[in-house]
């Protein structure tokens, strides 16, 4: 996340693999952080990123079913 600020405030855009690393980092914290995945997920899509880039690391932590519905959400809200 650290990393993610440092990049902005250099001027550099997020990409969708910043944000696909945060999501896995997410996973591997005992126990995962779900909720923060799930946040870090919405963000993309709030920044027009990719959603489908990110789904399968997504659902590694949420579960596949939880990501197909997240991904669905904001499929809807950002077209």
């Amino acid at each position: 996340e650290r990393l993610m600020d440092i990049i902005q405030e250099l001027g550099f855009p997020l990409n969708e693999y910043h944000f696909a690393s945060l999501i896995s980092a997410c996973g591997r914290q005992d126990p995962p952080d779900v909720a923060k995945a799930e946040q870090v997920f919405l963000n993309l899509a709030e920044l027009g990123l990719r959603t489908s880039s990110v789904k399968r690391c997504l659902a590694k932590v949420v579960g596949k079913d939880r990501a197909t519905l997240l991904a669905r959400k904001v499929g809807r809200k950002y077209p």
